[in-house]
């Protein structure tokens, strides 16, 4: 998914969407790979696996959103491209050494029909 976010990014004006959508599964992915838990669902808690530095630029785009309709293009920045660029593709290596898990879905299925009663 972050390979086809990152690609929507990969231009001169990109909506500030986009580069959320992106870095929401760059984010999560490493998320995944570094501390191997579900990731939050609150964006501002996945900004503990980037430098100040990165943090800060977010947090600026995080600012600008709230003040932007969804249609709104954005400058592309090019440093932060790279760090997401860098981070997909890292995800994407060390996925591969994951194993995957065998989950049970007995007990989701439980509350899936407690919830349907």
């Amino acid at each position: 998914m972050s390979k086809k976010y990152l690609e929507a990014c990969r231009s001169d004006e990109v909506k500030l969407k986009s580069y959320f959508y992106c870095l929401r599964t760059a984010l999560t992915g490493k998320w995944i790979i570094e501390k191997g838990t579900v990731p939050p669902v609150l964006f501002s808690e996945l900004l503990v696996l980037v430098d100040d530095y990165t943090r800060k630029k977010i947090e600026n785009l995080i600012a600008l959103k709230a003040t932007k309709g969804e249609s709104y293009e954005h400058p592309n920045d090019w440093e932060l491209f790279g760090f997401l660029e860098k981070t997909v593709l890292e995800n994407e290596e060390k996925s591969k050494s994951l194993r995957s898990g065998r989950t049970d879905k007995s007990e989701m299925e439980k509350i899936f029909r407690k919830i349907l009663r």
